[in-house]
């Protein structure tokens, strides 16, 4: 995850002009909503605090990204393409005061990472998954 992390603010290190700060979406599968009562995604809410601890790491460094902030805005993709949708729609509408994404990260299942990235690509955002593993999501 911190390699991830690396290579998706890496361009703010090199770009001409500087960025005080990159605005983060990530989707995580949080709940699972197919059951009653809801249960947790262990794996999501491990993968969400993996993100937190890194951009606070590399935040924390002033030789990493001097004059440049990560802020992180996470939605819950729920492994559901629907509900990828709905809250990758909402955090670009929304998020971040109005000011919406620089990048997405996530989803974690292929079928909401696909919903996602129809969003995204609308939005002409970049968007990179953690773990899913359709070729449909590649460009080749």
């Amino acid at each position: 995850m911190a390699k991830m992390c690396m290579l998706l603010v890496l361009p703010c290190a090199l770009a001409s002009t500087p960025v005080s700060e990159v605005r983060i979406c990530s989707l995580v599968p949080k709940w699972r909503r197919t059951t009653v009562p809801f249960t947790p995604y262990t794996t999501g809410h491990q993968y969400l605090a993996v993100l937190q601890a890194t951009l606070q790491a590399i935040n924390a460094r002033s030789d990493l990204l001097p004059h440049t902030t990560l802020r992180l805005l996470h939605g819950d993709s729920a492994c559901n393409q629907l509900e990828s949708i709905a809250a990758t729609t909402s955090m670009i509408g929304s998020g971040f005061d109005g000011a919406g994404c620089d990048l997405l990260i996530g989803a974690a299942c292929s079928g909401a990472s696909i919903g996602a990235a129809t969003v995204a690509g609308l939005h002409q955002l970049p968007q990179i998954s953690y773990a899913s593993t359709s070729p449909v999501l590649s460009d080749s």
